[in-house]
């Protein structure tokens, strides 16, 4: 398999998906085939990345402006939203 070429059995199901599926997305049923596996067997480990892996779970964010629960500010949203419908009315 030097030049990356191989060769694959598919089951009638599998081949009949596969066929659907190109025609559908206008791709040769060899390269959505590729593209398929080349996703399935991805591994971001594989790579270095310049800012950190894209896997990695992001910082806890930091907000400037408190946060509220939506029971405590419900009252007055729909207060401001009424008022902004007499408005325009």
């Amino acid at each position: 398999m030097a030049d990356a070429a191989l060769t694959v059995k598919l089951t009638p199901y599998t081949a009949r998906k596969l066929a659907a599926a190109a025609k559908a997305s206008g791709l040769a049923p060899e390269r959505l085939a590729a593209m398929m596996l080349e996703t399935e067997l991805f591994d971001r480990s594989d790579f270095e990345w310049a800012n950190g892996n894209p896997g990695d779970p992001l910082p806890p964010l930091d907000l400037a402006e408190p946060t509220y629960a939506w029971e405590d500010i419900k009252a007055e949203v729909r207060a401001r939203l009424a008022e902004g419908k007499r408005r325009r009315a």
